[in-house]
């Protein structure tokens, strides 16, 4: 295999289109393309998130760099989509992580505010962002169907994000705050 970016400018898209894989081009506001800039955008939090994460939480690290490697394949499945690189293990992965940390976590009667060290704002921020590539893939599939597993991965993944949060809180010993409707 040769070079993957041998050539970085190459001035293709300077009329606001973009390359998808073969040759079709799209513009580069393109449902499609706006997921796979979001999809990009939280593997570059979920990196962020990573450098502030306390040394004892190095388990989940190493779950956050699994999740990065198939936040690429989300993304090379959305160029390629003749492609799908996305698959019921990873969907699974994310479930049975999800089930792990929420059995150690008290039970919720409120919403939480996202607040606390800023790993656990992080984790929130990478919620969120999963949560507007979730919207952004939805509207994509309503034009183009997409694999049901790369939907069921992004919905997983969000979930995933929550229950990090409320693991990270607990494990820096931050205090969730809680919402409370009655405040003015």
């Amino acid at each position: 295999m040769g070079n993957r970016l041998s050539k970085i400018v190459t001035k293709t898209g300077d009329h606001g289109e973009t390359g998808l894989a073969g040759q079709t081009r799209v513009p580069k506001n393109h449902p499609r393309i706006q997921a796979v800039g979001t999809a990009d955008e939280l593997n570059s939090n979920l990196g962020l998130l990573m450098a502030y994460m306390p040394t004892e939480l190095d388990s989940i690290t190493e779950e956050f760099f699994k999740i990065q490697h198939h936040l690429f394949n989300l993304g090379g499945e959305l160029v390629m989509p003749e492609h799908p690189f996305m698959t019921e293990a990873m969907v699974e992965f994310l479930e049975d992580r999800i089930v792990h940390y929420n059995e150690a976590l008290p039970y919720l009667k409120e919403f939480i505010l996202p607040s606390g060290s800023i790993p656990t704002c992080h984790a929130h921020i990478c919620r969120t962002i999963t949560r507007r590539l979730e919207r952004e893939a939805i509207t994509l599939h309503q034009e183009e169907a997409l694999n049901s597993v790369l939907l069921q991965y992004i919905n997983r993944l969000s979930d995933y994000f929550f229950v990090i949060s409320r693991t990270i809180a607990r494990a820096t010993q931050d205090q969730e705050i809680l919402w409370n409707k009655d405040l003015n």
